[in-house]
């Protein structure tokens, strides 16, 4: 795609299709909690689910949200004036970024979004349990494991189920994986 784009002509005609499938879409649930967690271009979808959330047509919204982005560099930020500005101007607005070759988790590891999201987990179980959270993982599937195994972590931690809560979500299609 990206060389086919380069070598149009100023003024081409595109056709553009989307979105394909109907299960990673934003929910049209009033007041949604959404809980997204990306790696690298994985942050795609999430970009616009926060465009539509905060943007003129649903500005009245006042679900949470919480976005975790891993990148390798702070130089892969992508889009993060953008991802900034979303998060300054909108209370319920959370952006956890985990920049794996440049921080470092307390014990000196490198620091990845299962980390981060770690450091979250008491509040992402109490959103999750509501009817109106959803949770969407898009990005590298390396990151599945590390993630479930942060949620399993904090769930024998603290004494919450994590294993009924996640199929919870997954029963009430409120779990929602992209992952390559």
């Amino acid at each position: 795609c990206s060389n086919y784009v380069c070598d149009l002509q100023p003024g081409a005609k595109v056709l553009v299709t989307g979105p394909v499938g109907k299960s990673f879409l934003m929910p049209e649930t009033p007041n949604a909690n959404l809980v997204m967690i990306a790696t690298g271009t994985g942050i795609a979808p999430f970009r616009g689910f926060l465009a539509t959330r905060y943007g003129q047509a649903r500005r009245h919204e006042r679900g949470q949200c919480h976005l975790f982005f891993g990148m390798q560099y702070g130089a892969d930020y992508l889009y993060r004036e953008e991802l900034e500005a979303y998060a300054a101007a909108n209370d319920g607005c959370h952006l956890h970024t985990a920049i794996s070759r440049e921080q470092k988790t307390a014990d000196g590891q490198r620091m990845y979004v299962q980390h981060r999201l770690a450091e979250q987990c008491e509040t992402l179980f109490d959103l999750l349990e509501q009817s109106n959270s959803y949770l969407f993982i898009c990005g590298l599937k390396g990151m599945e494991a590390g993630i479930l195994d942060a949620f399993q972590a904090y769930g024998q931690r603290s004494g919450r189920d994590w294993l009924a809560l996640q199929q919870r979500l997954l029963t009430e299609k409120r779990w929602h994986i992209e992952v390559y």
